[in-house]
């Protein structure tokens, strides 16, 4: 199973969805949950479907997030 590795309390979910509105990464469907969107991300879930808005802001994020160890290469 592919995933990012992720493993993120409830709090560092709290922050990161916060970021990710906040910056306008995403675009996300008006009635979506913006959490589970995230979350399936996270996994690699292949149904999840999330637009980009800003690729430079993405890769930011991830390299920030893979630099503070949050995500990291299945290990």
């Amino acid at each position: 199973m592919l995933t990012l590795g992720c493993q993120l309390s409830d709090r560092q979910m709290d922050l990161l969805v916060e970021l990710v509105q906040s910056h306008d990464i995403f675009d996300f469907a008006d009635n979506s949950d913006v959490r589970s969107e995230l979350c399936r991300l996270f996994k690699c879930d292949l149904d999840a479907s999330i637009r980009v808005k800003n690729v430079r802001n993405v890769a930011v994020l991830f390299d920030a997030m893979a630099q503070y160890h949050l995500i990291n290469n299945n290990e």
